[in-house]
């Protein structure tokens, strides 16, 4: 057994159909689940104002300097694309599925991990994040963001953290991942480096590479974030006036309006990133209020519903650093009950608090995810017979998430 109470692989007897079923199981669902919403696209796309603003996404270039932000637009013009917003929508369709088959090879890997150890409990874990409004759901309200992007980012992150040469892509994808918008710093990226930092736990050859590849990473997510978040606009090549003539040339129609100026405005040229609340009580007041889509619902607000969330997964991180045999693990563990914090600060820089206390609730999912897949002993004892107050939890967690999931979809589609 290696250091850091990690199990090592057991071989697998499973059938060859139950195989691919544990594969295949999650993306029905999640597909499924989307072809549903997808004739009611149009109710869950943003209004008619924003549109636009996504559709400038995709005409930013690095002609105009070197800024967050800009990735798409630079891959859109270096594949000469002619921006339309019939072209925008169906790209967006088209990366959103994508997003889906990426999270379904996630939550299939950890079902499969899962069965191997013959503990079916964990299957609700799987469960609960694929039918959490907040996990995935949520995300269809952002289609055309930069969210979705970086959410792809981190999973394939995650799933090439194991492989021997793989892995070293992982550095890249978190600077492509700041560039993609330099929120990624405080929102996915420390997920990545504390599943990095829980591999220091390994002996021998792997320990050095696992420090290496935990400081590389480190490293180029911080200089990447500090240079998009401080230093990027000292590049631009064009003031204002010439930014928007410059997009507007790139497509037959006009998209700059007041909301495009004001975006672009504030955090590009005047370099913003400052609080949007009113003092503390501001903030206080935007959290009890705020619900993930107010319209056509009767969704809890979300802090309610996440606060159950994240309370479930710091209790469940506290008994597994009372568990750990080791220093070191216990102190992995409190990071893992930790890094949600890392959205606090997020909130306090933006208004749309649905995507921040997403990334929290994603956030505890994936580190739960990586420890089940490396089947960890601690947390594989935790989901025993002996701690059956958890599985509990995780099953009444996975039936509120299927009782909001019909609200949302219903509401949606029927009201």
């Amino acid at each position: 057994m290696k250091v850091g109470d990690n199990l090592g692989n057991k071989s697998c007897g499973l059938p060859r159909y139950l195989k691919l079923l544990l594969f295949a199981f999650p993306l029905f669902i999640l597909i499924f689940g989307y072809v549903l919403l997808f004739y009611h696209f149009d109710k869950l796309l943003p209004n008619d104002y924003i549109k636009k603003l996504v559709v400038t996404f995709y005409l930013v270039d690095y002609n105009i300097g070197i800024c967050s932000r800009f990735i798409l637009g630079a891959l859109s013009s270096a594949l000469k694309l002619k921006i339309t917003f019939t072209l925008i929508g169906n790209l967006s369709r088209i990366v959103f599925i994508i997003l889906l088959v990426f999270i379904s090879v996630l939550a299939g890997k950890v079902l499969y991990a899962t069965m191997v150890e013959k503990n079916a409990y964990c299957a609700f874990v799987v469960l609960a994040f694929i039918f959490c409004p907040y996990a995935i759901l949520c995300y269809v309200h952002w289609i055309g963001f930069f969210d979705i992007y970086m959410y792809i980012l981190t999973i394939i992150a995650f799933l090439v953290l194991d492989k021997k040469y793989f892995r070293w892509l992982v550095p890249l994808l978190c600077v492509l991942g700041v560039f993609t918008h330099y929120i990624f710093f405080l929102t996915f990226f420390p997920i990545i480096l504390a599943l990095q930092f829980n591999n220091l736990s390994e002996c021998g050859k792997s320990k050095r590479s696992n420090i290496v590849l935990f400081t590389v990473t480190a490293v180029s997510g911080l200089f990447s974030s500090v240079y998009c978040i401080f230093f990027a606009n000292r590049t631009l090549h064009m003031n204002e006036s010439q930014f928007y003539e410059y997009i507007g040339s790139k497509i037959n129609f006009n998209v700059v309006d007041n909301v495009v100026r004001e975006y672009w405005g504030t955090y590009l040229f005047n370099n913003y990133h400052g609080s949007n609340f009113n003092g503390s009580i501001g903030l206080i007041k935007v959290l009890f209020d705020h619900k993930i889509i107010d319209e056509g619902t009767i969704l809890p607000p979300t802090f309610f519903t996440a606060a159950c969330f994240l309370l479930i997964f710091s209790f469940f991180w506290v008994m597994c650093i009372l568990k750990a045999s080791s220093k070191f693990k216990k102190f992995v563990y409190a990071i893992f009950a930790l890094v949600p914090l890392c959205d606090i600060l997020v909130m306090v820089i933006s208004v749309d608090m649905d995507r921040w206390i997403s990334t929290a609730i994603i956030t505890e999912f994936f580190l739960l995810f990586y420890c089940l897949i490396k089947k960890d002993t601690t947390v594989m004892e935790i989901f025993s017979r002996r701690y059956l107050v958890f599985k509990v939890a995780f099953i009444i967690i996975f039936a509120l998430d299927a009782y909001f999931c019909y609200e949302l979809i219903s509401g949606i589609m029927f009201f």
